[in-house]
């Protein structure tokens, strides 16, 4: 993006022992200088289903998945 900061897509699929239960699109931005992400969009059956138009920096706060995410996006940079 222009402003420095990397969009990726992404699913999570939620389950509950060896059942699937829904899979989430997420659209996020993530800001690897400042190790900050955010939600653009989300969706259960389109990418671009529940758009966040206000969507603020956060601080992942020790979520695994997001630091995860944020690692393998920012790792090469």
């Amino acid at each position: 993006n222009v402003d420095g900061s990397i969009r990726i897509q992404s699913k999570f699929v939620a389950n509950s022992g060896d059942v699937e239960i829904q899979e989430i699109l997420y659209t996020m931005e993530i800001n690897c200088k400042e190790n900050t992400y955010r939600d653009i969009s989300t969706g259960s059956k389109k990418l671009y289903e529940l758009k966040n138009k206000n969507s603020k920096w956060n601080n992942p706060k020790g979520d695994k998945l997001i630091n995860g995410v944020i690692y393998q996006v920012c790792r090469d940079r």
